[in-house]
């Protein structure tokens, strides 16, 4: 699922999304977790932005699962 967070930089971006991962492992009977993936859009458009976070997620799945990872900005791959 995508949410969009709307007027929010990015620092804040990812404090949200690791509270909600945080509250989700407290459900019972059965705790959730789930991998993330930011990227701003601003810096790379709508449809940029969500392959950008959809990669990303990858990532966070790759490196450990229910984690957030940040998408690179276009530019600092260099």
């Amino acid at each position: 699922f995508v949410i969009v967070l709307s007027g929010m930089d990015v620092p804040t971006a990812v404090e949200l999304v690791d509270r909600i991962r945080a509250s989700w492992t407290l459900v019972a009977p059965q705790p959730i977790t789930f991998s993330a993936g930011i990227a701003a859009a601003s810096s790379r458009g709508g449809t940029a932005a969500l392959l950008a976070a959809d990669q990303a997620m990858y990532l966070a799945k790759s490196n450990g699962r229910n984690r957030t990872e940040l998408a690179a900005v276009q530019g600092d791959l260099g």
